[in-house]
């Protein structure tokens, strides 16, 4: 039985996907999560610099950079623009935009 649950464990391991070439971002008016970090909006561009800065020395190319950007739906708009900002002064192109309540 021990070797059944071992097997099963190692198995749903295996099988779950993950992506290194994609970084998570989750934005509400009131906390912005990074990489499931919780972090000063402020703080955003030296933070998602950091966070690009070890996806390249983990041998991921800038080009091929992904972000998951996840956004409540009481977000201000300003607030969307300033990460917006970032995005761009780093060059990052490739976004892929979710709403959540």
């Amino acid at each position: 039985m021990r070797y059944l649950l071992f097997l099963l464990f190692i198995l749903t391991a295996c099988a779950t996907p993950t992506n290194k070439n994609t970084i998570y971002i989750r934005l509400s008016p009131e906390k912005l999560l990074l990489e499931q970090r919780e972090i000063e909006k402020e703080d955003f561009l030296e933070e998602f610099k950091l966070v690009v800065r070890q996806k390249m020395k983990e041998g991921i190319k800038k080009e091929t950079l992904k972000i998951d950007l996840q956004v409540n739906e009481q977000t201000r708009r300003e607030d969307i623009a300033d990460i917006e900002f970032v995005f761009r002064r780093l060059d990052v192109r490739t976004i892929n935009y979710t709403t959540f309540k």
